[in-house]
């Protein structure tokens, strides 16, 4: 009996010193194997050019087709949101025997009076000529701001002072866009604009053009104090309600609304009498709900819709990866059988189910990788279009953002699994014995899942198609 034999401790002693070592070797070893299957798969893909992209162009229309769903549906979802403050926002909206956005221009300066520890800001949309030298350009949705609607909403300044640029009769600020329509690469501050044949405006700011999901766009905003005598000939009358009044609340940081609330029919009887608060009452609305929030009059800023549209166009996009998935397990366990010589050779070779199921799933992810460049490449191609048939606002762009590089490694996360395990294993159970003599016949059970998923699929796509007909049925119904 040799000494190592008599000791084990030495052995152990031995893998001890040299744990670093050991450590390398199995590393390497590990990084050649996986190596090898990278090489393997890329054999097989090439071998299968034709199916290779037949599935991966398959699978590439499916993910572009979810990324293009995912951008719209983040795109609507987070409407108002990029409002720092935009949940401690609420628009004033009134209600008698309707709901209405618009309201009395006397309702803001009472509100500032008897609720003093609110941000009230308003503002009038109005539309009209807009004249700069010898150039005339017909402007509409403009508005009328004062000069707390700098400090409610989020506005990027380029240029002016964010405090003051609202706060004097005709003074207009820009956005970035219109001041390069109205001005070129000429400085636009301090220039002359005139307006509605009327006022003389001076530039007073510059700020980035607001993003596409607001409640509130403009090209610019002139100061509130410009029309103030026409607001003011119109009186304090609770029911002198303009056509483009409207009226913001910001809340104080842990301020419940219901405290605000609580007290409007005691600042509507107090202002304009008990027989008004009886008949009618002010409604605040959060900023994030007035895009889903389909009761109130259309006001021609921003089209309503429903949040309910937005989740079930996500599902779709669920729907979508499925079937895409599903055609990508049948055409990959439809090739299997064609490869069961070559799972034959290298089971009698020694090779083991888990390491060819390895290789397989590593054909897949080479597959899926490639499917998902493709299907980004096809999605940044069509998302120009795609805003044009829309009108929203949404760029190629944004495929580089953090939240849309994590959704597509989600997707790859997702797919890769659930488009390779079942012919990983449909392909790795092949017996050498049957496999070698000629081609082995689908297993039953493997026969029938295909027809299962097939089902699926179909069931899938006439679903879609029957609630596409619905929708468009309801929406010519009278």
């Amino acid at each position: 009996m040799s000494e190592s034999e008599q000791d084990p401790g030495i052995f152990q002693a031995y893998l001890d010193d040299n744990e670093l070592i050991i450590k390398m070797v199995l590393f390497f070893v590990q990084k050649n194997m996986l190596l090898n299957y990278f090489i393997t798969a890329l054999r097989n893909i090439r071998r299968r050019l034709g199916f290779t992209l037949i599935n991966v162009f398959g699978l590439a229309l499916g993910i572009a087709s979810c990324l293009l769903i995912f951008l719209v549906v983040r795109y609507e979802l987070n409407y108002d949101g990029f409002n720092s403050k935009a949940d401690r926002i609420y628009r004033v909206n009134h209600h008698s025997i309707d709901y209405n956005p618009r309201l009395s221009p006397a309702i803001a300066p009472a509100m500032r009076n008897d609720f003093p520890e609110l941000l009230v800001a308003q503002l009038y949309y109005d539309g009209g000529m807009v004249k700069i030298g010898n150039d005339r350009f017909n402007e509409k949705n403009y508005a009328y701001a004062d000069e707390y609607v700098p400090r409610v909403f989020d506005y990027q300044w380029i240029a002016g002072d964010p405090h003051r640029a609202l706060s004097a009769p005709n003074s207009i600020v820009l956005t970035e866009s219109y001041a390069r329509k109205y001005f070129g690469s000429k400085d636009a501050m301090g220039q002359a604009i005139f307006l509605d044949n009327q006022f003389s405006c001076k530039v007073t700011g510059i700020i980035r053009d607001l993003p596409g999901n607001t409640s509130l766009p403009a090209p610019f905003l002139v100061s509130l104090s410009t029309i103030r005598k026409w607001l003011n000939e119109m009186g304090n009358g609770y029911w002198n309600i303009p056509g483009g009044s409207f009226c913001f609340i910001c809340l104080p940081e842990n301020y419940p609304v219901q405290r605000v609330r609580a007290r409007i029919h005691g600042f509507m009887a107090k202002n304009w009498g008990k027989e008004v608060a009886d008949h009618a009452t002010l409604l605040l609305q959060p900023l994030k709900e007035i895009h889903f929030d389909q009761r109130y009059l259309d006001i021609d800023l921003s089209p309503t819709t429903s949040r309910q549209t937005y989740w079930a166009l996500a599902g779709i996009a669920l729907f979508i990866i499925i079937t895409a998935c599903i055609n990508f397990i049948n055409l990959a366990t439809g090739q299997a059988v064609t490869r069961a010589k070559e799972v034959g050779v290298r089971k009698v070779l020694g090779a083991r189910r888990p390491q060819l199921i390895g290789q397989f799933i590593g054909e897949t992810a080479v597959q899926v990788i490639v499917a998902l460049l493709v299907g980004v490449l096809i999605a940044a191609l069509l998302v120009p279009q795609l805003a044009v048939w829309l009108d929203i606002r949404i760029h190629a762009s944004e495929l580089e953002e953090p939240i849309v590089l994590a959704f597509l490694a989600a997707l790859i996360v997702v797919i890769i699994p659930l488009a390779g395990l079942y012919p990983a294993f449909v392909q790795s159970a092949f017996r050498p014995a049957v496999s070698l003599k000629g081609t082995p016949a689908a297993s039953s059970g493997g026969l029938n899942l295909r027809r299962v998923l097939v089902i699926l699929q179909f069931g899938i796509s006439q679903l879609m198609i029957i609630l596409d007909s619905i929708k468009i049925l309801s929406s010519h119904s009278p």
